[in-house]
């Protein structure tokens, strides 16, 4: 009997644990490699594999968003053009922004959300989430804003997180056309005690480019086992 009572009190504890303890780690879009998956098939602009760095699983940085019609470059008005998402990313389910991920946002894309020659100019992401309260495990910490796109080549291109501009790597950055990479930034607590984060993205110029997802968490999206070691000795 006395062990009943001490397992019951155990998982009464480890539930109530639970119940309090509030962690940020949100994703607007799913790390699904752009909806293409591990893209097996297709090459980059450059004729090699699309799928090329990091995860075997998915398209993540390092890797090329495919070159669909192989002529040579990832473009608007190049048969380029793409849309893997599903009816509630269609529908922005959430009004977070996930509309904007997992689709070419070009203007010979006649799915693409957004309107006008620069669709991504006009792309916002917006996490709303429960605030840590003292005892949880993210309370007083810094977080990060973690973002991952492909085919950045026209200036200027850069994301505003909480009135905060960061800078974003581009084709050449990468060496090839599509180039997919990522790009991420501090949060400081303060700006996290009114439960919303939002993310801007600013693209006046830009004719083509796609987002996979972006991520808030404590920490920032690491890159691993990429065949591209050099380019984190740059960033």
């Amino acid at each position: 009997m006395k062990k009943i009572t001490v397992s019951f009190a155990l998982i009464f504890g480890l539930m109530i644990c639970s119940m309090h303890a509030h962690a940020i780690t949100l994703y607007i879009g799913d790390a699904d490699g752009f909806g293409y998956g591990n893209a097996q098939g297709y090459v980059g602009a450059d004729t090699r594999p699309a799928q090329r760095a990091g995860n075997p699983h998915i398209l993540d940085p390092g890797d090329a968003l495919p070159d669909r019609n192989r002529d040579g470059r990832v473009y608007v008005n190049s048969g380029d053009d793409f849309d893997y998402r599903d009816g509630n990313e269609k529908n922005n389910i959430g009004n977070s922004g996930v509309m904007w991920t997992d689709v070419s946002l070009s203007r010979s894309n006649p799915t693409s959300p957004g309107r006008g020659p620069y669709r991504a100019d006009q792309a916002v992401f917006t996490f709303r989430f429960n605030v840590p309260v003292a005892g949880d495990p993210d309370f007083g910490q810094d977080h990060f804003v973690s973002l991952v796109y492909a085919d950045y080549d026209v200036d200027p291109m850069y994301a505003e997180v909480e009135g905060r501009r960061v800078e974003m790597k581009d084709n050449q950055f990468g060496g090839f056309d599509g180039f997919i990479w990522r790009t991420y930034t501090v949060v400081p607590w303060n700006n996290l005690k009114d439960g919303r984060v939002a993310v801007n993205i600013i693209a006046p110029k830009e004719p083509f480019i796609a987002f996979d997802y972006v991520l808030l968490g404590s920490k920032a999206l690491s890159i691993t086992g990429s065949s591209l070691p050099w380019l984190m000795l740059l960033e």
